[in-house]
């Protein structure tokens, strides 16, 4: 399955973008799954500095909580592949039971158990899932970027292209 999408550029080296998940600390937020990667232009364009740039992402077996936009956290968590304890749970939503994002929840969980390596051994190259009305897809790997570059003609001749 190949996707079209859009990232936020902070980068001068288009190939030299994180796609590790960090548990603890990034640039604008506390905890990240990794490189996020957006159908949304403009939400793109809100992260980063300058021209979002767009991508061609590729994956064998994606896990996709895109279809769950308006949903409450035990329906999300029970979307997820993977036994997550209720005290986990509870520690991640404390007790919140009105719809919630799902990076919100995404990002919380990868603090408490190793959650892309437990998705890894299931298989899953990637996680796709809705923020701000928006889907936003997170490859577990570089090698999922078949294509990275500036949106405009002129500036497409700063391409990179990567074989899967």
């Amino acid at each position: 399955m190949q996707i079209e999408v859009w990232t936020g550029s902070i980068h001068n080296n288009l190939a030299d973008i994180n796609y590790n998940s960090n548990k603890e600390y990034t640039d604008d937020r506390k905890i990240s799954l990794g490189a996020y990667f957006t159908t949304n232009n403009t939400l793109a364009s809100m992260y980063g500095k300058g021209k979002p740039l767009k991508a061609t992402l590729a994956f064998k077996k994606l896990l996709d909580l895109s279809n769950l936009s308006r949903f409450s956290a035990d329906e999300f968590f029970d979307s997820i592949p993977l036994e997550i304890p209720e005290k986990v749970k509870g520690e991640i939503v404390g007790g919140y039971t009105q719809q919630i994002e799902g990076h919100f929840i995404l990002e919380r969980l990868l603090s408490k158990i190793d959650l892309i390596e437990e998705l890894k051994k299931q298989g899953f190259d990637g996680i796709s899932f809705i923020e701000a009305h928006s889907q936003v897809i997170v490859p577990f790997d570089r090698m999922n970027v078949k294509e990275l570059y500036l949106e405009s003609k002129k500036e497409r001749d700063n391409k990179t292209s990567f074989d899967m």
